[in-house]
């Protein structure tokens, strides 16, 4: 494994941690967060979770209308 390697594997693990972005982001030393965010590479699985907790309120069914 390669320092460089290294730092990709610490960023993603961290990121899968739910550790918040502008820590990782001093932690390697980036100014800009777009380019921590090169060195994440999130597993699918991760995303499909991400995803389905962010649409979850848009996909949920509306209560029912009691005493109308």
């Amino acid at each position: 494994m390669t320092v460089h390697s290294a730092r990709h594997s610490y960023v993603t693990h961290l990121t899968e941690d739910g550790v918040d972005r502008r820590f990782l982001q001093q932690q390697v030393g980036h100014e800009n967060d777009s380019s921590t965010a090169i060195y994440t590479h999130v597993s699918d699985d991760f995303m499909n979770t991400m995803l389905h907790r962010a649409l979850a309120p848009a996909l949920a069914p509306f209560p029912a209308n009691k005493g109308r």
